[in-house]
């Protein structure tokens, strides 16, 4: 293979070079002569060393710890609970497909839960058991971040214990982040 003709980056199962020509680095593997890429990434050859390698930059999963800020979407609203897909951890984008249980305590008197279905919600990780992840919205910076009227999906205002629809006029109980937009 000529220089000219290579790719940049490699998907697994790509043939990077021949054993002639380099040695398998990082991220490569040899086969019937071929070198071929075992992971995703740029391609990065070492003409000195005669080394061709793939160097990975997507990052691992993480998974939160307790005392983590999470945040993410209200997938629904159950019980006394609530299901987040977590979007980020400590203000870091997360890529992988986590969600958690958001524990919600409903007041003497209250009917809602202080959070909707596609709420941007922050919450804090207590505790994570066998890879289920449970949170509550119980720290002052913690709660809705942003949302919208859930009977009309137009813009809403913070008022005293919740949002106003500047629209229709709803009105509804929220556990608002102290940085609520």
């Amino acid at each position: 293979m000529e220089n000219n003709n290579r790719k940049e980056k490699a998907i697994p199962g790509d043939e990077l070079a021949v054993v002639e020509e380099f040695e398998p680095g990082e991220g490569t593997y040899e086969i019937n002569g071929k070198i071929r890429a075992s992971s995703l990434g740029k391609i990065n050859i070492d003409n000195k060393n005669k080394l061709i390698a793939i160097k990975n930059n997507i990052r691992k999963n993480i998974m939160p710890k307790p005392n983590d800020k999470v945040e993410g979407v209200i997938e629904n609203v159950i019980g006394a609970g609530a299901i987040l897909k977590i979007m980020k951890i400590n203000e870091k984008e997360n890529f992988s497909f986590l969600s958690g249980v958001i524990e919600i305590r409903k007041y003497r008197g209250q009917k809602e839960s202080g959070v909707d279905v596609t709420d941007y919600v922050r919450a804090t990780v207590f505790s994570v058991i066998d890879g289920n992840i449970y949170m509550n919205i119980r720290e002052q910076d913690d709660g809705v971040l942003t949302t919208q009227c859930i009977e009309c999906c137009n813009r809403v205002v913070k008022i005293d214990r919740g949002i106003k629809c500047v629209e229709c006029g709803s009105i509804r109980f929220k556990k608002l982040a102290s940085d609520f937009e």
